[in-house]
Order: C-alpha cells, then structure tokens, then sequence
C-alpha cells in the first residue's frame, strides 16, 4: 500500500498533465479496490467497532453469505460483551436489540442465551465464557477468527493481497513524467540534463553530457531510462527488452517448418518425429502426467498416442471413431483414479472415454450448436468438465450416470465462441474468443458463481479468425492478435507488454506455454513454429541433453540407463535410478478395475511428480577413473528413500521430491544400502572401502563402523528374526553381523564355477533373504547359491555353465516359491526356489518392443511385493518393462525347454 501512495504523491505534486491525474485517480480506485489486513486489523484490536463495520461495508453485508454473517456476529458479539464487561447494561441491551437481533432467526437458542448473560453479574461464569481472559486477547481470537472468514470469503477474493507490482514501477512512471515534461519544452530535439525532479530539466550539449557525471541521474541514485520523445509503450521486439520481464519468454530461440501432419518435435534440435497420416488436425493435448497425448482430428476420430522419451518416438495407443463430423477439442480427467479423455464436435456432443480401453463412458446432451472447447477441472475432490459451443453457450458437467443435464449454463461475453483455461493452481479461471462480430473478449470468472470479475484491455475489435490464449503459472496470460503476442499481468487489465517475435506471424496465431512458463510454442507463416524463452528456458535448451526433458519442460525423465529398480512396499509403484543420478517414480491410481492400485499391465502407471516440479536428484562423482555403484533403498512406510550415486548419499521426502538432507561426504562412497527392519531411521550402508556404516539418517549420527571386509562392499541385508546382518563384497566374501553388539559372528567366501575366472572389480554379490529369515540367497554373476544363515552352510546353487551370457540380476518373488533371474543376453529365467531348477524361459524378444534394437538390454530386475508373478525389468536405454503373466493363465505354466511365449508387459520410459 505505501508504494501506491507514493505514487499518487508523484503523480500528484510533479505531473501537471491531465491523463496523468486520471491516472492518479485510477490507480486511487485500484488500490481502494484491496482489503487493508493491517488496517482492519488496528481497528479491531482498538476496539473501534463503528469503523469496523464501516470499513467491512465497502465489502460485503451481513447477509451477502454465511462467512459475512459469521464475521459480523462475531464482531458485533465482541461489541457486546465488553459492555458487559465494563457493566454498561443499558449498552450492551441496545446492541443485543439492535445489532444482534437480525441474527435471531437463523439461531434462536443462542439469541437468548446472550439475553440471559444481561442477568449474571460475570458472564464469564457462562460455561461456553470461562477462557474469555481479558478485553485485549479476546480482541485477538476475535480478529484470527475474522481474519480466516476473510481469506475464506469469495467477497474477498483477491481482495486481500495487493498484487506484486515490480520494483522499478515507479521509476517507470517517474520516466513516464519526465518523458511528458520533455515532450512539452518544445526543444525535444536536445538532450536533456535532469538532476531533481523538483524542478523542470535544463539542456545541455552533448558534448557537456559527456563530461557530466550527473546526467541521467535522479538524486545521484537513480538510474533513468532513455528519455523518448512519445508516451506510448512501443512494440517490443526481441532486441528492444525494456518492458518485458524478465521471466516471461520473449526470445526466440528455436524454429522450424510443418507441413500439415500431426508431428512430434524435440525443442532442443529442430527435429520432429513425425508418424501421423496427413490429416487436419484441430486439437493436440498432453495428459496431466505426460505419458500420453491425444489429437483431435477434422474428421470423426481421435487418437491416443505414448511418447518414449528415450527412444524419440511416438506409438498409436488407441483410435476412437468419436464424432459425427469433426472433433474440436478434447481434455483429459482422472475421476475414480482412472485417465479418461473427453472430446467434443460438430454433432454438438460430449463423449467420454476410457483412454486405455477406448470404451465410452458417458454421454453430455445439452447444447444447441456445435460444441467448440472443453476445460476439465478438479475442485474440492470434484471432478467436472466446462464446455463452450459456437454461440457462445457455456456449460458444466460432472462424470456420472444420473443424465441430469449441464449443471451450470452460462453465456460468453458477446456470445463468443471461445476457450476457457486455469491458471496453474488450479484458482482462477480465465477465457478468451471471438465472436460473429469480430468483437474479442479476453475476461476472468468467478467460477464457482458463475460472474466475471474482470475484462482485459487491448485485444482487436474486427477480427475474422478466433483469438486464442494460454496462462503461464499463476501470473501472466498471452494471446495471439494483430500479428503479436500480447502478454497481461493477470492481476491487470491493462496489456503489460505486445511481442512481435522477429515477425512473420500470423493475423491470430495460436500460442501455448509449457506448464513451467519457461518455454512459449507459437504457430508463425510459412507453416513454421517458434519456440520463444525466458532466461531458465534458454537455458534448458542449450543445457540438457536429449531426451532428458518431459513434455513439461522438466528435467523428470532421464537419459541413463536404470541401475537400481524397486516397487514401492504397498506394491503401487516402481522406483528407479538412473545412471545420470536421476530418480523416476511411476504410480498406478486405484480405480474400479484396480481397487488398491497395484501394479498391473493392463493399464499404465503415471511418472509421478509433485507440483512444484521437483526432481530428486543424486550427487554425482566426476571422477572417471572411479568405480561408482549406485544405490538406494526405501523405508517400510513409503515415505522416505536414501540414496547414492558416488557422492554424497541424499535422504528424500518422495511424498514431495524434497531432499531433506545430505551426510557422509565422499570418499568414501556409499555401493549399497539397507534400512533396519526395528527402526526407519537407521540405516546399514556398505561403502567402497570395505567397511559398513549403521548410520541414523534422522540426527545424521554414525552410530557404528563395521570392519572385516577386504573389498568393496555390494550387498546388505537384515534378519530380523536371527537379529543378525549379513554383507557380502566384490570378491565374493560374505559375513553375518550381531545387529546387538554390532559384531562379526562368521564369514565364507562363495565358491566360484568351475571354468569362469575370477570375479573382477565389477562383479558384484547381492543379498536377499528368503521370507523364513533364515535362508538368503547370494546372487553372483556367476551363480545363484543358498546359505543357511547361522551355519553359512550352503544348501544349493545353480551356476551359469551352460550358457553364454553372466546373471545380470535377480531376486525371490514376493511369495519365495520362485527365482527371477535376468541374463546379459536378455533371456529371463524363473526357477524354483525349492532347489533352483530352471522352470522358464522368457526370450527378449517377448517383451522388449521391435524398436529397440540390439543395443537394448536388461540390467536389473525387482519383484512386485504382493503379485507372486510380476516382476520389473530396468533396462539399459532408461526404460522399465513390467512383466506378468496372461490373465486366462492366472499363474506361470511350466513350458517345453527354450519355449518363446509372449507374456503380457507394459514399457514404463
């Protein structure tokens, strides 16, 4: 609030112009227009009831809605009391009568109940008064009660907080000013020498500005723009940058040609991976989670199509015959935890799908002319749909059977035909069209009554195309008019700034943000697209290397192959890290088919990640002549992951991607990791010096260093029934710890095949215990063996004489009747846990897709917990491929030798 007076002090005192004094006046209106907290807030504390209400009137009534009733009860109730307390009855009568009656007939009982407080000689003797404590903290429960049934009141929407305005705002009015006074002393060809604004500028020569250290500058602090001889803003181009801010994207950055097919584009290179037929297309539209994306067609169909990140392509997932005639437009939602995608068309229909079976779910019957634009929206838990028609019809729908109709049926602004899209968080909800006239109208709602509260300035009035817009996070919006990009500050009216782009766009170019704001897509003449940038997009563009950024501009996808792979304990997801450092975590939402959202193949998990986009990231080890082994492990309730990649080892909150901490600097390096099944806050972590670390995560406290390794330590796990620890090393040697005392009870050294060499500084030897707790099972390049825990005695084994490739990796199933084992050469062998013989076979070419290539290959595998049948396959290429068998087999069958069978699998990239 002080810099709005500020400014209307200086336009006041120093600006004689007339415009100028009506923007005094507006920007008084404007400031007026927002609640002052600070200012309520002293009238309340000094008990100044009569201004209180004053002020609140220029607001709200007592009966505008229940949060207004509520706060003026309760002021009026304060008002009331504290006549009581200073036993002015005859006062706090005439409040009881006058401003408390009108609250009578919606709760009798508590009216007169407060009648009777006029009869005890404490009213703090009342049962419901007894904490009421003195006049001044009741004022203060007063005004926190008030406070939160302001900033809940939809009178007060955006009332509150006055809008961010940048800090060389008034230096740029102040420039304004001097640029009018300038325009004005009729010696505008001259440069002006300007030492105070309290008085009128002198000129100079420019050989005089030369030599003046002063010149340009206001009290010797303040830097002045150039001066010019006009007041209009300019259009800016990508070289003039004055009035643009600097996290808006405003620099083109990379461009390139189309040719009217739907096509695939990597940002970073100019390359588009086109697979689609020449057909026209209205709408392209990426699912919330980025994993697939649909294209709405000019003729009746849709299409569904996954992205593989890694691989740059795109592979058609589903074809819908939609629509009689074209489809317009078509959104995504998630209601019951299942993806659908809701299109619209020329038969003035809205159809929705199941996006994994193409099945339709419902049917929206309503509209009076061919429906043009779809919005989905989830609000309080509900998920529903607003849909707009050509003549300007607006109607809202929600996802159920009861064929009740549009619950909402509003008309456009000039009955435009038009588009309607939220700001990123999901709070304010904004449209943009055109209508028959060619009147444009670009507008905020008030979406849960159904009013606009707001029309923005600077759009044309003859426009023979649709305007179209996008929002960028929670701040700026962008239309496509004139042949410019022009960009308003949501919190005002007025255009902040018009782009040019370096030109050649069309009439009305359609435009669309990433969801970061970072990146600004643009269709410009000659069928080209621009890709203009801001600072951090520049940036990614130039940074990144390919592949390594979602359909959202984030760095969630990665480039590296998987090295580590787990489900999640509750069996609904599957974690990975790559070899970049790079944590992905997929989910799958629970729905009718999937109650508990386990993992399953017949229907694709979401890369989850949380809102503000945060990527959990590992410190890396530069150093190339070090053998880094990556490593994490979860805790037991899902919440928490420690992890590393070579340096220093990360605990992670995966509920939000934050890292909440990092210990033990290298060297040495952490190689593998196990949480104490007692306790989630310790840690057993094996380090490439040999020793094992039981660290508490949560004080960052070494609580014990075990030693009695010669190598590298590759594996860890506990038993919490034997109460013992067991590790094992690069050179094959194993060791059974006391988890009491933290001593070595026993070690061996695994016998090696006969006819393989000796294991090398890569070969690693991983721990799994059976389900018993007394058995684990080592898993060597060479061999699988089972060792009884006390005795280390060796119960069976089975080593890879007779084949070609090393174990890659393996691991029980959830249930221990079965080992899955991945092979070097891709083939996955599942074997009895009973004595380890070989009962399939599943060759690579069942599950991994054609376009991979021989390069592709399996490097690690993880059992699902609770599914005794499915197992997950990280892959060399970053991809994760989810195995399980068909669900008319309902378990493994045993199959002839080398048998090929296909099995069910989903590709998780």
């Amino acid at each position: 609030m002080s810099l709005s007076r500020d400014l209307l002090f200086l336009i006041r005192q120093f600006c004689k112009d007339e415009n100028l004094h009506k923007t005094a006046h507006m920007l008084e209106q404007e400031t007026s227009f927002y609640f002052d907290m600070n200012y309520f807030e002293e009238l309340v504390l000094s008990g100044n009831w009569s201004e209180v209400e004053a002020y609140l009137s220029s607001f709200t009534t007592p009966d505008s809605n229940e949060y207004s009733i509520k706060m003026y009860f309760e002021i009026r109730k304060q008002k009331f009391l504290e006549a009581l307390d200073r036993q002015d009855l005859a006062l706090a009568l005439d409040i009881l009568l006058k401003d408390l009656k009108c609250f009578a007939s919606s709760n009798e009982h508590l009216y007169k109940e407060m009648a009777w407080l006029l009869t005890m000689e404490d009213f703090r003797k009342h049962h419901s008064l007894s904490t009421y404590g003195d006049i001044i903290s009741a004022r203060r429960r007063v005004m926190d009660e008030v406070k939160a049934l302001l900033e809940a009141n939809p009178h007060f929407r955006r009332k509150i907080k006055l809008p961010n305005m940048e800090t060389t705002r008034l230096r740029r009015l102040i420039n304004q000013s001097l640029n009018w006074q300038h325009s004005q002393c009729g010696r505008s060809e001259c440069v002006p020498q300007i030492n105070s604004l309290l008085f009128d500028h002198k000129f100079v020569t420019s050989e005089a500005i030369k030599d003046s250290t002063n010149a340009f500058r206001i009290f010797s602090r303040m830097p002045v723009d150039k001066v010019v001889s006009q007041t209009n803003v300019p259009v800016q181009s990508q070289n003039l940058d004055v009035n643009c801010p600097e996290d808006l994207p405003g620099k083109v950055e990379r461009f390139g040609s189309i040719n009217g097919e739907t096509e695939l584009w990597d940002v970073r290179s100019e390359i588009d991976y086109n697979q689609n037929p020449k057909i026209s297309v209205n709408r392209v539209l990426w699912s919330p989670d980025g994993s697939i994306f649909g294209v709405a067609y000019s003729k009746q169909i849709v299409q569904l199509y996954c992205y593989h990140a890694t691989g740059n392509y795109i592979e058609k997932q589903l074809e819908i015959d939609a629509h009689l005639g074209g489809v317009h437009d078509l959104a995504f939602s998630s209601p019951y935890d299942q993806i659908l995608v809701i299109t619209c068309g020329e038969d003035k229909l809205i159809k929705v799908w199941d996006s994994m079976t193409g099945s339709k779910q419902y049917i929206c019957e309503g509209h009076g002319a061919p429906v043009y634009s779809l919005c989905a929206h989830l609000k309080e838990d509900i998920h529903f749909v607003f849909s707009t028609s050509t003549n300007g019809e607006i109607k809202a729908w929600m996802f159920d059977n009861d064929n009740t109709g549009p619950r909402v049926a509003l008309d456009a602004p000039g009955h435009s035909c038009m588009r309607m899209a939220y700001s990123a968080d999901g709070k304010r909800l904004f449209s943009c069209g055109t209508n028959e006239d060619g009147d444009s109208y670009l507008v905020e709602w008030e979406d849960t009554e159904g009013f606009i509260t707001q029309s923005y300035d600077g759009l044309s009035k003859s426009s023979a195309a649709i305007v179209q817009f996008s929002t960028c996070r929670n701040r700026f919006l962008v239309a496509g008019d004139e042949h410019l990009l022009k960009f308003w500050d949501m919190d005002n009216v007025n255009i902040l700034v018009s782009l040019d782009a370096d030109g050649g766009l069309p009439a009305k170019p359609y435009v669309c943000f990433n969801k970061e704001g970072t990146l600004l897509a643009v269709f410009a003449d000659d069928s080209k697209i621009k890709i203009l940038a801001n600072d951090i997009g520049t940036q990614l563009l130039q940074t990144l290397p390919s592949g390594s950024v979602d359909s959202t501009g984030r760095p969630c996808r990665s480039s590296g192959k998987i090295c580590r792979l787990l489900y999640t304990n509750a069996g609904n997801g599957i974690l990975a890290l790559a070899a970049d450092g790079i944590h992905l975590f997929w989910k799958w939402p629970g729905n009718g088919y999937n109650n508990y959202g386990q993992a399953t193949t017949n229907r694709p998990p979401c890369l989850w990640h949380p809102k503000t986009g945060s990527v959990m990231v590992n410190d890396l080890n530069n150093d190339p002549y070090q053998i880094v082994s990556p490593c994490f492990a979860l805790s037991k309730n899902d919440s928490y992951l420690v992890s590393a990649s070579g340096g220093m080892v990360s605990l992670f909150n995966i509920v939000n991607f934050e890292k909440v901490r990092r210990c033990l600097l290298p060297p040495p390096t952490a190689t593998c990791m196990a949480f104490y099944p007692l306790d989630n806050n310790l840690v057993a972590i094996g380090m490439d010096d040999s020793t094992v670390l039981i660290y508490n995560v949560r004080d960052s406290e070494l609580m014990n260093r075990l030693s009695g390794h010669l190598k590298r330590v590759s594996g860890l796990a506990f038993s919490n029934s034997l109460k013992v620890l067991v590790s094992a090393a690069v050179d094959s040697q194993i060791i059974v710890w006391d988890t009491i005392a933290w001593e070595k009870k026993k070690s061996i050294s695994m016998q090696i095949s006969v006819g393989w060499w000796l294991p090398s500084e890569t070969s690693e030897t991983v721990i799994q215990f059976h389900k018993d707790q007394l058995h684990f099972l080592a898993i060597h390049e060479t061999q699988l063996a089972m060792y009884e825990s006390r005795s280390l005695d060796r119960i069976r084994q089975w080593n890879t004489r007779d084949f070609c490739a090393r174990i890659s990796s393996g691991t029980f199933s959830c249930d221990n009747q079965l080992v899955f084992v991945v092979m070097r050469d891709g083939i996955v062998m599942i074997l009895s846990a009973l004595d380890l013989s070989p009962k399939f076979r599943i060759d690579p070419s069942a599950y991994l897709p054609p376009s991979s290539g021989h390069h592709v290959y399996p490097v690690v595998i993880a059992a699902h917990p609770q599914k005794s049948n499915q197992f997950a396959l990280g892959l060399s290429n970053g991809d994760v491929i989810v195995v399980e068998p068909h669900e008319s087999e309902g378990k493994w069958t045993i199959l002839p030798p080398f048998h090929n069978g296909p099995r069910n699998r989903i590709i998780i990239d």
